[in-house]
């Protein structure tokens, strides 16, 4: 998320659900390298301080006390929280810096494939 957008609005359309079995169980945010980007610090606060279809931080997977926010480490932690839950699908979206970063920790290929 970048601070100069609506950070609380873009929660609830992405936690927007019926609460049933398409309610997103573990929401994985990531911090990233970028000037305008939100802190997990930041994306906390905002999770606390409004109304975040009745979320608080403490039900997102922030890794504040981490050391390495890199956005491979982010991703690889939280394929490791899927691979312990059966049937769990990990979802990565976002800007297109941090796709290029996810694809990189992916190993994904980067060639001009025409499917």
């Amino acid at each position: 998320f970048s601070v100069d957008k609506d950070v609380s609005r873009c929660l609830n359309v992405l936690l927007s659900s019926d609460g049933g079995a398409s309610s997103p169980g573990n929401v994985h945010l990531v911090q990233v390298d970028h000037p305008r980007a939100a802190t997990l610090e930041y994306l906390r606060d905002v999770i606390n301080d409004e109304s975040t279809n009745g979320r608080r931080s403490s039900d997102f997977c922030l890794d504040i006390g981490g050391d390495d926010r890199s956005i491979g480490n982010q991703i690889r932690r939280a394929l490791a929280m899927a691979a312990k839950r059966r049937g769990e699908v990990l979802v990565i979206c976002g800007t297109f810096n941090l796709m290029a970063d996810a694809r990189k920790c992916l190993k994904l290929d980067d060639g001009d494939n025409e499917r």
